[in-house]
């Protein structure tokens, strides 16, 4: 869905491809595939962007015969606009998704973000520690211990099961409580790693992304 060369994607290929459109508004329909296997644009292109899956262009065909291979046709930002909040699901569809799922949390995609999050977070802390000085964070006073990312991450998970809290529906003493955990900036650092690390399906599925990327949106990393 996010691999089309069309410029405009949502409305040209529609009226392009009208059957196709169709078959994936019935595929939305089916729980294991939207909650689960369906990917999404910013993943692919992460996939699609980094060799060997996307080689420089001399590396299969000249590119005098078949033309420069190097550049995505879209640009993060576009993926960006193409995902625009996709990926959230009905409560409906995830109880169906869940219900037969011992292992997949009733609760909603929040929740199992969460706890996908929770279960590998030794893996994830490291990993974010080389991030973050891969990307220039460290440096000077502000630079996070493993103890402040450890931390971050836990408010992370904290904000994520009080969203997925359905007997309060108020959203705006949520984002309250989430504002106040997100007084430091390692939070921020932490929710933007997430964001740009998870990769839909391979790590979760499209809703769970959603609402990570939900938090990177909000709280963005200045």
């Amino acid at each position: 869905r996010g691999g089309s060369s069309e410029k405009n994607n949502s409305s040209n290929n529609s009226n392009r491809w009208p059957l196709l459109k169709d078959w994936y508004n019935a595929m939305d329909t089916i729980p294991p595939y939207a909650c689960r296997i369906k990917g999404d644009a910013l993943s692919w292109r992460k996939v699609l962007y980094v060799e060997p899956w996307w080689p420089s262009s001399d590396v299969w065909h000249s590119r005098y015969d078949v033309g420069h291979k190097g550049e995505l046709l879209r640009s993060e930002e576009e993926c960006a606009d193409m995902y625009n909040g996709g990926g959230s699901v009905s409560k409906q569809l995830w109880m169906e998704y869940s219900k037969d799922r011992p292992y997949v949390s009733s609760a909603g995609p929040e929740v199992e973000a969460a706890t996908i999050i929770f279960h590998n977070r030794c893996n994830i802390l490291p990993d974010l520690e080389r991030w973050i000085k891969e990307e220039g964070y460290y440096g000077g006073s502000c630079s996070p211990s493993f103890k402040d990312l450890d931390s971050a991450l836990r408010s992370i998970i904290h904000i994520l099961l009080l969203l997925g809290d359905k007997d309060n529906d108020d959203d705006d003493f949520k984002w309250d409580i989430f504002s106040k955990l997100c007084n430091n900036q390692h939070v921020n650092i932490v929710t933007t790693y997430l964001d740009k690390r998870v990769c839909v399906p391979r790590d979760m599925g499209s809703p769970c992304a959603a609402s990570i990327r939900t938090l990177a949106k909000r709280f963005p990393c200045n």
